[in-house]
């Protein structure tokens, strides 16, 4: 078997990628492309990362493969990234990562052994981290066009799509064909407050930005709410 490195691996590990907010598309996108776009290019290097710090501090098995422990992983390495169980369970989506169990937690999965099985990680360029589940996150012009146009929605004292009870038209917020009042239209994660210019929809549950964005660079997809 290898020596295990001595080197702290936050010593070790380069700076992979620059983060690419900067960038210009080329072209307009909707906003739910756009975030989806710099969220898979998150995701990317995230992956590349959790590759080198494998390959420096694993030691390789009887199979030819490196291989370490979460909870060693977990010590050397979870200051490095923002959310390590989620970038490992993304990893092993992409078949990179090879391990028993699904969302790996401190501490429970401490001694489960994780196998780097392949360093090719996809490029985000190419589209593998946005052909997930839908989800909507689209400029305003468009979403008044569907949820504010529809006057008889308003009018109709509809019931409230959170509370059930009936919404008047002052305290009336109309999306996605639903009607709320002002006050239940809120983030499903933090419970903020949401408004017709400032929200996102994932599979008809609604979230803040930042919620929309932890969600992806959490699981790599939209399927974890």
């Amino acid at each position: 078997k290898m020596a295990r490195p001595s080197t702290p691996v936050l010593a070790r590990i380069s700076h992979l990628a620059s983060d690419s907010e900067g960038e210009s598309s080329g072209g307009e996108e909707d906003l739910s492309t756009q975030r989806q776009r710099h969220a898979a290019k998150w995701v990317e290097k995230e992956l590349r990362k959790l590759v080198q710090t494998i390959k420096t501090i694993g030691v390789e098995n009887s199979d030819g493969q490196l291989e370490v422990t979460f909870g060693e992983l977990f010590s050397e390495a979870s200051d490095v990234f923002e959310a390590l169980s989620g970038t490992i369970l993304t990893a092993r989506k992409h078949k990179l990562l090879k391990y028993n169990g699904n969302l790996l937690l401190q501490g429970a999965h401490d001694k489960v052994k994780i196998q780097l099985i392949s360093e090719d990680v996809p490029d985000a360029a190419g589209g593998s981290f946005m052909k997930q589940r839908k989800s909507t996150l689209t400029p305003e012009s468009k979403r008044r066009g569907r949820a504010f146009s529809a006057s008889s929605l308003q009018s109709s004292q509809s019931k409230c799509h959170t509370c059930e009870k009936t919404v008047y038209a002052a305290e009336f917020v109309g999306v996605d064909d639903r009607a709320f009042h002002k006050a239940c239209f809120r983030c499903l994660q933090c419970q903020v407050k949401l408004s017709a210019t400032n929200y996102a929809s994932i599979n008809g549950r609604y979230y803040c930005k930042v919620h929309y964005e932890r969600l992806y660079r959490q699981t790599g997809d939209y399927s974890g709410l």
